[in-house]
């Protein structure tokens, strides 16, 4: 599923998740994304679904590589919800903290479309470990492939990323010319580094190149070789089919898993998981742990959905007294109150006092059925059916811009319905219906 295929164009924004975290926060992401002994664990634990994508493969490499492909566009699709949910989120607690019953649901739905997405794509990287070499005897026996061929087929025609990362920054070091050097950088920062210039000047500060004498020559001369292969492997692959295909699930193997790596293109999906995971524990929810990824997938699913049953029968809104949001007139009943205290927006409400002065109330929780008050001094407490109806006129400080959250439901519910490649059942109880815009 591509983007184009995402049902709202409000998605788009100026910003994103990465441009609040500082250059140093960046720098330091790649390694987050790491877990130590992952692969050994999570092949012992999901060799079935393993094999259902290895014999896929087996049976026909070229749908393989669709699938693959579409995995990958799915996780990256999935990565720009989470990016959406997440800028918004970001730029509203500025004034509104804490994460409302409808943002809950919203992010325990992206939760369990990222924790899945990830299944898929963690199935097929743990299977490259291991189906390169068995397609490889396969095509061998099928073209009858000599020794210099069968090495022919296992080496890449293109340049594996850390091949290119390390040469294209080295071209970039040696180079003396200002303006084709200034043109160099833009590409690196550009390709590797997340668009982030200062990202750049962090990660370029740790690399280190051999000094030896011509290096410019002794680079184009290894360049001119990776060249010569990458024409040599074309001709080899001609217009084999199979062949093509597996030259691609090679790219899969040595750079599209890094680029987007480098490129923090998980991002989103990892700082979901720790807005959520702290979320809980400020609940008491897995309180005895440091860690989201300490957790099973459906482990954390429970736990989301056990603060979102919290959440829907009490909440508090902390509302700074100066807020930079929508206003927009409601009527009074306690119905319509709640749900926008359940959106995170909470309510003014007006009536004239015995003097004639404006009194004025913030309605900011509800307590089961009862919605709860603050006062001007701060003061909480339990607003009566009778004194609510006290009030004359009642408006709400609209939290988020309707287009973003219904674009946001919109888009989940699409993505909950793209046919799985794998059993979904352990994340079906993380998507939570999603209430319709009234």
């Amino acid at each position: 599923m591509s983007t184009q295929q995402i049902p709202s164009g409000e998605l788009q924004t100026g910003k994103n998740l990465l441009s609040y975290l500082s250059p140093e926060e960046k720098h330091k992401l790649v390694g987050s994304f790491v877990i130590e002994d992952f692969w050994d664990t999570f092949n012992e634990e999901n060799s079935d679904p393993i094999d259902r994508f290895r014999q896929l493969a087996k049976e026909s490499i070229p749908e393989f590589i669709e699938a693959y492909q579409d995995v990958w566009d799915y996780v990256v699709d999935i990565n720009e919800l989470d990016d959406t949910f997440l800028t918004e989120s970001i730029e509203k607690n500025t004034v509104f903290n804490g994460l409302s019953l409808e943002e809950l649901q919203i992010a325990g739905n992206l939760l369990s479309l990222s924790l899945y997405s990830e299944l898929e794509k963690d199935c097929l990287m743990a299977l490259n470990k291991t189906i390169l070499g068995e397609l490889t005897d396969g095509l061998r026996a099928k073209y009858g492939f000599s020794d210099d061929e069968y090495q022919l087929l296992m080496t890449p025609s293109f340049e594996t990323f850390f091949t290119k990362y390390h040469f294209d920054h080295l071209e970039y070091a040696i180079n003396e010319d200002p303006e084709s050097k200034a043109e160099q950088r833009e590409a690196l920062i550009r390709n590797f580094h997340a668009n982030d210039p200062a990202l750049f000047e962090l990660r370029f500060a740790d690399m280190h190149f051999p000094v030896v004498d011509n290096m410019g020559e002794m680079l184009a001369m290894q360049k001119g070789m990776l060249a010569q292969r990458a024409a040599k492997k074309v001709a080899f692959i001609g217009e084999r089919e199979d062949l093509t295909a597996f030259e691609k699930l090679l790219e899969y193997d040595n750079f599209l898993d890094f680029e987007y790596r480098y490129n923090l293109e998980a991002c989103p999906e990892y700082y979901l998981r720790k807005k959520l995971f702290a979320a809980c524990q400020e609940n008491g929810i897995f309180t005895d742990l440091t860690s989201p990824m300490a957790l099973k997938d459906p482990e954390f699913i429970d736990g989301v959905n056990k603060l979102i049953n919290i959440r829907s029968t009490k909440y508090i809104i902390d509302a700074h007294p100066t807020l930079d949001t929508d206003e927009v007139s409601i009527d009074g009943s306690k119905e319509t109150i709640l749900k926008y205290l359940k959106k995170g927006s909470p309510v003014l409400a007006r009536r004239k006092g015995q003097d004639q002065s404006d009194e004025v109330i913030t309605i900011v929780g509800y307590e089961n059925k009862s919605i709860i008050a603050k006062n001007s001094d701060d003061q909480y407490s339990e607003l009566s059916d009778t004194e609510l109806a006290s009030y004359q006129l009642f408006s709400a400080l609209q939290k988020y811009d309707e287009l973003v959250t219904e674009g946001l439901k919109a888009s989940i519910r699409v993505f909950n319905k793209r046919t799985p490649y794998l059993n979904r059942a352990d994340y079906e109880h993380g998507f939570q219906v999603l209430p319709l815009a009234s």
